[in-house]
């Protein structure tokens, strides 16, 4: 592809452009009558653009060009028409030097030369010619008094392609600034260069705005819900994973269960225990070992020991080993219910495989000392001095028992 340079020759000025000087020239050009015969010819081209009949509206220009050789502005309008066709059928090899044809002849009004120069710019950047459509945009930018916001956008993307992300975000940034409705696309483009830059709280704000737009896309929540616990603001992370979840988004066991985990974590057992039950029985958390045991702890968590027992036994009873059995003898042991408790230590140890058996051996011990069985109870804390985690627990029971 030419350079730039080529195309700054086009205009007759040197490589080190003026833009501002070219701005005041452009900026008292006028739209002028067109020669009537040329002017029907365009008509029956444009015809067919509009149908999409892009053969037969390059066969018109390209003959009104020879038609139009003494009539300046015609002859650059007929190049805009032609860039155009055959931009449409992606003929871009040729709509390259249409338009720069019709900026050559240097007659055009500012609002058809700005339309030429953003289209350049943009068959450049499909060229991946990213320098010099910024600095063709570059002079759109001086000579444009009102760019629309899309311009700002298509810049942001042209940095992007040289890998200059802050430009890029001071352009998509503006873009934004300018429209009270900024479109969707342009929003997430906004967030992904925020997280580039690890700025999350100019990055949640633009996931606010797009959760504003479309309620129903469930990323946008996740990944403002994401964003917030980066910032660790657990709890706004956890009302927005609720609500979502309240919407109907969250219907993965996965998602509802983080929605929980960030509940506990926000200092809300209760409300976790409450979402994830209700989750269970509408069946979508699976009602298994893991599930009533997240909700076991959840109700301890939140001193709900009466609620915490049901999914404790279920999870217990689910289970291959006897832990849970010793979770629930333990919140038995709370409740100062021993025969409650001396059972569930029992089936713990009647499954076995217990992570901290010298505990429970103390633990049982203590429901049988209140069960006044202190021989019972002797037994159990001897066996709890063979392990060392336990040895200093089980010393002083047995210093109590021999104290009565």
């Amino acid at each position: 592809m030419k350079t730039i340079l080529a195309f700054f020759l086009l205009f007759n000025i040197s490589a080190k452009t003026d833009w501002k000087a070219l701005k005041s020239s452009i900026d008292s050009r006028a739209s002028k009558a067109m020669n009537p015969q040329i002017h029907k010819r365009m008509k029956r081209a444009q015809k067919y653009i509009g149908s999409k009949d892009y053969k037969n509206a390059i066969s018109i220009l390209e003959g009104a060009i020879t038609s139009a050789k003494n009539y300046p502005y015609a002859r650059a309008s007929v190049y805009q028409s032609l860039g155009y066709a055959y931009a449409q059928s992606e003929n871009y090899k040729k709509a390259l030097p249409a338009f720069r044809k019709a900026l050559e002849i240097n007659v055009l009004p500012k609002h058809t030369t700005l339309q030429i120069m953003f289209s350049l710019a943009q068959l450049m950047s499909m060229n991946e010619d990213h320098k010099n459509a910024l600095d063709l945009m570059e002079g759109y930018f001086i000579i444009n008094d009102k760019p629309v916001p899309a311009a700002h956008v298509f810049v942001a993307t042209l940095y992007v392609g040289i890998k200059n992300k802050e430009k890029a975000l001071f352009h998509v940034e503006k873009a934004i600034s300018m429209d009270k409705n900024p479109q969707e696309n342009w929003l997430t483009f906004a967030v992904w260069l925020n997280y580039e830059k690890k700025n999350y709280k100019k990055a949640a704000g633009y996931l606010k705005q797009l959760v504003g737009i479309d309620l129903k896309k469930k990323n946008y929540w996740t990944q403002l819900a994401g964003n917030l616990i980066e910032l660790n603001r657990e709890k706004e992370a956890q009302a927005v994973l609720e609500l979502a979840y309240k919407l109907g988004l969250l219907d993965q066991e996965g998602e509802i269960k983080n929605v929980v985990a960030l509940m506990q974590v926000s200092g809300m057992p209760f409300q976790g225990a409450s979402l994830l039950e209700k989750a269970i029985k509408d069946k979508k958390v699976k009602a298994n070992k893991d599930s009533y045991r997240m909700l076991s702890q959840l109700y301890i968590a939140a001193r709900e020991n009466d609620k915490a027992l049901a999914p404790l036994a279920k999870a217990a009873s689910l289970s291959n080993d006897g832990n849970l059995y010793a979770d629930q003898g333990r919140v038995y042991l709370a409740r100062e219910d021993w025969k409650k408790a001396l059972e569930a230590y029992n089936l713990s140890f009647k499954k076995g495989k217990l992570k901290n058996k010298g505990q429970v051996h103390v633990q049982k011990a203590i429901a049988l000392i209140n069960l006044k069985r202190f021989k019972d109870a002797t037994d159990q804390l001897n066996i709890a001095l063979k392990f060392k985690n336990a040895e200093d627990s089980a010393k002083s029971w047995i210093s109590y028992i021999q104290s009565i």
